[in-house]
């Protein structure tokens, strides 16, 4: 059996969400036969981009052409579209290989996603507009998780939550649950000094609007507040594509450190004895709460930042919705090296269950099978 694996792009060292998810699921992928990744952008130039091209992406003749060549040797039993963006291949696909399965993975409801991050670009005495600036891109962006939803044979959602939003606006057909994974890089870390002062951790693509709305509360609301009651506390942010607005306001701010780049994460968490998560937009689950959790360190995040992944404040993590949350959970964590290493202890073994590699190839192993198995039903 022959399992293909088609993103936009192709990146040799995985850093962001999505790449960490696309990496897994074609590793486990290949534990089940023959796999492997085509990215379009290596099949040619695509055509001119408009201002909508992430939210549909078009492909030329060319590239088309190109990707249906390179499938022509070994014929896909089951062909796995990285996002909704990619609807308009199915139909040249199908054409070529009527006998493969299609599958669309969702990494996010984009079009959820494309709204709240639409309506944050407004002031808040301006949102009352976003309908009227960006409802367009909303439109299309779920006209393509509709036209996705009627073309491909099943949907793979990251979590439960992501799965009962599809269905709640109305995609119907099969979805199926394959949770983000755990970065393959990731081990135990030895614990942090739990006795000092927060020396805190934010981790995350810079570019992305989510994050920079959280560096910036970091920057300007979270950390003055923390460092009148706790001088020595001190703060890395660590990413890729920090823009110059960011990089200025972090270089003002006092006890914030900005790690362009880094090559390795681990030192990074290492040194940190709690990572920061005020995120307050977005989708999905967040690599950055598992990739965490993962390696040992606290976490104080928004309900937001760790919805889908099934964490209890209290137990597997402390929750701060405002400003002044993050502050006394912060003195708090700092302060309570037996609560610190309670919340390692529970989110470790919560994530490593839900999110570690055995659970990936199970949860893909599963999914794969119940689409082959409707296929041959259907067939008899």
């Amino acid at each position: 059996m022959s399992w293909i694996q088609i993103t936009n792009t192709l990146s040799a060292e995985p850093a962001a969400g999505g790449e960490i998810r696309n990496h897994q699921l074609l590793g486990s992928l290949r534990k089940l036969g023959y796999a492997e990744r085509i990215a379009m952008a290596a099949l040619g130039d695509f055509p001119p981009k408009t201002s909508e091209w992430m939210i549909r992406q078009r492909f030329s003749t060319a590239q088309v052409k190109s990707l249906i060549a390179a499938l022509q040797s070994n014929p896909p039993c089951l062909l796995l579209l990285e996002g909704a963006s990619l609807v308009d291949l199915v139909q040249p696909l199908r054409s070529a290989f009527p006998h493969a399965r299609i599958v669309i993975d969702f990494h996010n409801i984009e079009s959820d996603l494309l709204r709240q991050m639409d309506i944050s670009r407004l002031p808040a005495g301006a949102r009352w507009s976003a309908g009227l600036l960006y409802g367009r891109r909303w439109r299309l962006a779920r006209q393509a998780e509709f036209d996705a939803a009627i073309a491909a044979d099943a949907i793979w959602a990251c979590s439960e939550a992501d799965a009962a939003r599809a269905r709640a606006m109305g995609l119907g057909g099969r979805i199926d649950v394959v949770p983000n994974p755990v970065p393959a890089w990731c081990e135990m870390l030895p614990a942090p000094d739990r006795t000092g002062a927060p020396a805190a951790l934010f981790v995350g693509q810079l570019a992305y609007r989510p994050n920079k709305l959280a560096v910036r509360q970091l920057a300007r609301r979270i950390m003055p507040g923390l460092l009148r009651r706790a001088p020595l506390a001190t703060l890395v942010i660590a990413g890729r594509n920090a823009g110059s607005r960011m990089i200025k306001t972090l270089q003002r701010a006092d006890g914030c450190h900005l790690v362009e780049s880094p090559a390795d994460l681990a030192p990074l968490y290492q040194a940190a004895n709690m990572v920061l998560l005020p995120i307050r937009h977005g989708g999905g689950t967040r690599i950055k709460v598992i990739e965490a959790l993962a390696v040992g360190r606290p976490i104080i995040a928004t309900g937001l930042a760790v919805e889908g992944l099934g964490l209890v404040p209290g137990t597997h993590y402390l929750r701060a919705e405002t400003s002044a949350d993050f502050v006394r959970a912060t003195l708090e964590l700092a302060a309570n090296p037996a609560l610190s290493g309670a919340l390692v202890a529970a989110g470790r073994a919560h994530v490593l269950a839900g999110h570690g590699e055995e659970a990936i190839d199970g949860a893909v192993r599963m999914a794969a099978a119940a689409l082959m198995a409707a296929d041959t039903a259907t067939a008899r």
